[in-house]
């Protein structure tokens, strides 16, 4: 996770389960992946995440912007 961050590339974490929440603060792996800057798609489908990051990634390349694009609400998906 952290190679990525530090080549500019943000990091998703999401979970299959279909009523799963994603909180990386409440065990010591996810704390780790947060310290090393990975961003929690909460409680989206990992299918919606990956739409909205296509949609994202059409319009810019810039890490800071993917971020704080893919945690605005764009189609009731938060």
């Amino acid at each position: 996770i952290k190679t990525s961050i530090d080549r500019g590339i943000p990091v998703f974490i999401g979970s299959q389960s279909i009523q799963g929440d994603v909180n990386l603060s409440l065990y010591e792996c996810g704390r780790q992946a947060l310290e090393s800057g990975a961003q929690s798609i909460g409680q989206m489908t990992v299918e919606a995440a990956y739409v909205k990051l296509l949609k994202i990634l059409r319009l810019t390349s810039h890490p800071d912007a993917i971020i704080r694009m893919f945690h605005e609400k764009r189609a009731g998906e938060i």
